[in-house]
């Protein structure tokens, strides 16, 4: 066995990772891909931080851990809930190796709240709530290990705060909250591994994926969205976020230097367009969904009223989230009933379903669809036996669309969530799912119908309109294909590893720490990272699955409490998500 450090980063791209290290600004990574095993790391379909996360922690598809969004459906409801570790129905790899009497240390993965008990530490990721982005007691596993923390280092910072429409006016505030947040959580990271030699060091950093979302669009000058005028902190804004990470890095691997290191990425990361799907217009203008209340001038005035209602709603709680002070901010946004029941209304808010047939989530990065099935949802219009009939029509419809301005299709395939998902969970999945085009290699921006007044179900976006809360942080999306370099340790290189996927991540660290890999693991060793001399020493053996009856009940009616929904909203939006 040999010691392991695993270190992710949320969105890393070797896109952005080799012209980097190239220039320079990057060196540990550079050493890392010059002296060990590095290639691209396959993610989940589609490329989503929870569900991409999840699978690295149980080395099993969404289908089989569920995990599948941000949110997961109500059953039965016309309505959504924050997802947290609670949601999830499959064990950990934490957990594994905490049986097989390793010690283990756990810093700052998503889908890991509330955190779980195991044989060392953990600090859960940004589905923590805790107080604003400061950690508290319940992200920490011991809980004691959070006061030790905060006498000997301070307060864990889950998440910058930044701001982007402030951030533009005074760029190095932006920058500087991001690199600050990066700052305290090595510390934390450099104090744990002082504290012990771990087996496992496993350590996070989502501020990669935070300045990809922001920065991409100044960073990349074939960008729609790029500004050429805008200051140069800017447009140096993701490569100073990614070497401070290379720093990061450096200082832990210095912290440790016999243990092997592990690097990883849950997704890829890419450029948005300025074009923007409305996918639920598209439905109703193909006969499949009503809207109850519409923006266009032939609907009643009672219905333009209740929607004018709606949307000024959803402005309000725009305003509380990133203007009011805390003090106000609480008791509004808990009298405007916000959480799971708002973002339900503006996901699902304005659709007669007594004439609605399919419907999408209008999720803002991949909008997935649904059908209004007869049984599983309150107000169903689809016998199940014309269920099939209808996703085919619904994909068919799909397939068919095409951008007005080149004529291109925006949909490469559409798949039933059978052809993507395997597992006991896959019933949780939506019932399509769509694998979209890129235009002229760029994402397409997903809008919600209701809150657009064009009447189109595609559309290039005004330049005023990306000055908003919403557009500020979409200037880049994510992508497929991940991250994967391995040196030290048990691990070989010089080379190149091709193929592998977020699924193989478990068992390869199972093996890395010599034990056996579960049956239920669908994922594979990746034997080529490493070493000709531990394989000769070593074979992976699959054991059979301990049974974890605990992890079968149904999820909770709620995740969070009203306090912990508003802070997990206020983040989910400050990353783009909402």
């Amino acid at each position: 066995m040999h010691r392991l450090i695993v270190f992710g980063v949320d969105g890393g791209s070797l896109d952005i990772v080799r012209p980097l290290a190239a220039q320079g600004l990057l060196p540990n990574f550079a050493r890392i891909m010059a002296q060990g095993v590095a290639g691209d790391l396959n993610s989940t379909f589609p490329p989503m931080t929870f569900p991409a996360f999840t699978t690295f922690m149980t080395g099993k598809n969404p289908g089989g851990h569920g995990v599948f969004d941000f949110f997961e459906r109500v059953p039965g409801r016309y309505g959504v809930r924050f997802v947290n570790a609670n949601s999830r129905r499959s064990r950990t790899l934490w957990r594994m190796l905490s049986e097989g009497g390793r010690r283990v240390a756990v810093i700052g993965f998503p889908v890991t709240y509330p955190p779980e008990p195991i044989n060392g530490i953990m600090i859960s990721g940004f589905d923590a709530p805790g107080i604003g982005a400061r950690a508290d007691r319940s992200c920490f596993y011991p809980a004691s290990f959070y006061d030790e923390l905060r006498r000997e280092v301070g307060d864990y910072i889950i998440t910058p705060t930044v701001d982007m429409l402030r951030a533009e006016a005074n760029p190095g505030e932006g920058i500087g909250a991001i690199l600050e947040t990066i700052e305290r959580k090595v510390q934390t990271a450099l104090y744990a591994q002082a504290r012990e030699r771990w087996d496992c060091f496993a350590f996070m950093l989502i501020e990669s994926d935070f300045a990809g979302h922001r920065y991409w669009k100044y960073y990349d000058p074939a960008s729609p969205q790029y500004r050429a005028g805008a200051p140069e902190e800017l447009r140096q804004g993701l490569p100073k976020v990614y070497a401070a990470i290379d720093r990061a890095l450096g200082r832990v691997m210095a912290a440790d230097p016999d243990a092997g290191v592990l690097i990883f990425s849950d997704h890829g990361f890419g450029g948005a367009s300025t074009k923007a799907v409305f996918v639920n217009r598209f439905l109703q203008q193909q006969g499949m969904l009503k809207f109850a209340a519409d923006t266009s001038r032939s609907s009643s005035l009672g219905g333009r009223l209740r929607l004018s209602g709606r949307l000024a709603m959803a402005r309000m709680k725009d305003i509380g989230l990133h203007y009011l002070p805390e003090a106000l901010r609480t008791p509004l946004l808990r009298s405007m009933k916000l959480g799971n029941q708002i973002e339900s209304r503006i996901r699902f808010g304005g659709i007669d379903w007594r004439h609605t047939a399919v419907y999408s989530d209008e999720s803002p990065y991949f909008p997935a669809l649904w059908v209004n099935l007869q049984g599983r949802e309150s107000a169903g219009i689809v016998p199940p036996a014309r269920y099939a009939e209808t996703c085919a029509r619904a994909a068919e419809a799909l397939r068919s669309w095409r951008d007005p301005e080149t004529d291109a299709p925006l949909v490469r395939r559409v798949y039933r969530r059978e052809e993507i998902y395997r597992g006991e969970q896959v019933e949780r999945a939506p019932d399509l799912l769509i694998d979209w085009n890129l235009d002229s290699g760029y994402s397409y921006l997903s809008g919600r119908s209701l809150e657009d007044s064009s009447a189109l179900s595609i559309r290039r976006l005004a330049a005023h309109e990306f000055h908003s809360h919403e557009m500020a942080t979409r200037g880049g999306s994510h992508r497929p294909n991940g991250i994967l370099m391995a040196m030290g340790g048990a691990f070989g290189g010089p080379g190149a590893i091709h193929g592998a996927s977020l699924s193989d991540l478990a068992p390869t660290i199972l093996f890395c720490q010599g034990l056996g890999i579960p049956q239920e693991m669908e994922g594979r060793v990746l034997a080529e990272l490493f070493s000709s001399g531990y394989l000769s020493a070593h074979a992976p053996q699959r054991v059979a699955a301990a049974p974890a009856p605990e992890l079968a009940a149904q999820a909770p009616t709620d995740n969070y409490t009203d306090e912990e929904r508003e802070i997990i909203e206020r983040r989910l939006r400050d990353l783009g998500y909402l």
